[in-house]
């Protein structure tokens, strides 16, 4: 008897399959942008830091990330994918850092401080 390594099919019906056990593609699973992803798992996107990426049976599929609206501070900034932050105030339009004191353009007697 001689034994040799079985020809793996290259038709797959997914956009980017894995590679099962014996390095055949598969749709268990997904390769991408070089790594291996496992079916059902988000992983960020490496060429948008706003975005993950989920495996569904060898397809990824990209998206911008939900942000979410239930912050705890009063007058939330934005991060640098434009959800709410409290790393930061949003004031009269502009974003002001943390423990920053500003002028109050409505009345020149005052200044405001992000807190």
């Amino acid at each position: 008897m001689t034994c040799s390594k079985r020809t793996c099919s290259e038709d797959v019906s997914c956009r980017d399959p894995g590679r099962d056990e014996c390095g055949c593609p598969s749709c268990d699973g997904c390769e991408f942008l070089g790594q291996k992803v496992a079916n059902q798992r988000t992983v960020p996107d490496p060429r948008d830091s706003c975005a993950d990426c989920t495996c569904e049976r060898g397809t990824m599929t990209c998206s911008k990330r939900t942000c979410s609206d239930d912050v705890s501070c009063r007058d939330p900034g934005r991060d640098e994918c434009g959800c709410p932050s409290c790393d930061g105030c949003e004031f009269l339009g502009q974003t002001v850092a943390n423990q920053k004191t500003v002028p109050d353009p409505r009345n020149s007697c005052s200044e405001c401080t992000c807190l």
